[in-house]
């Protein structure tokens, strides 16, 4: 059964990072010029789901891993996640900075003044990047540890009393 899980999970995996590529890619450049609206709009939609299914995969086979694992070990991945999770933050700000820094150029703006919207052609990978890609993964290794640390806790003060 957990090798079916995992098997499932790398699927899920590389189709969603597969969608998240394509989204990333049908991203128009703020020098590009065309008139086919949002071609990644058609991609969000089936990849929002496969990388919330993912995520859920994860979290579980994770907090299965963790319970069949010493609270070290859990305690490690936990504080690993964490603070890879804190760096992806950081990743993510920054990225989204220099995507404001090339769109303000002045003739950009003054040609795609009503394309600059959050769900415009030029914002898609402010969303979908490979920072946001393993953000909710993280997250999820993350909460299940948390949880299994604080289980484990609840668990010993309930045999002391």
């Amino acid at each position: 059964m957990e090798r079916k899980r995992i098997f499932i999970l790398g699927v899920v995996a590389l189709l969603s990072g597969g969608l998240f590529y394509i989204i990333n890619i049908t991203t128009s450049k703020p020098y590009m010029t065309g008139g086919n609206g949002n071609p990644g709009l058609l991609f969000m939609v089936p990849t929002i789901p496969l990388y919330i299914y993912m995520s859920v995969l994860l979290y579980n086979i994770f907090f299965s891993f963790f319970t069949s694992s010493n609270k070290s070990r859990v305690a490690i991945y936990t504080s690993l996640s964490l603070l890879l999770l804190i760096s992806l933050i950081i990743g993510e700000y920054y990225y989204v900075q220099a995507k404001l820094v090339e769109l303000n150029n002045p003739e950009f703006v003054k040609n795609h003044r009503k394309t600059l919207t959050l769900l415009g052609p030029f914002t898609n990978n402010w969303y979908f990047n490979v920072y946001t890609y393993f953000f909710l993964p993280l997250l999820a290794i993350l909460g299940s540890g948390c949880q299994h640390l604080f289980l484990n806790k609840k668990k010993q003060i309930s045999r002391v009393k």
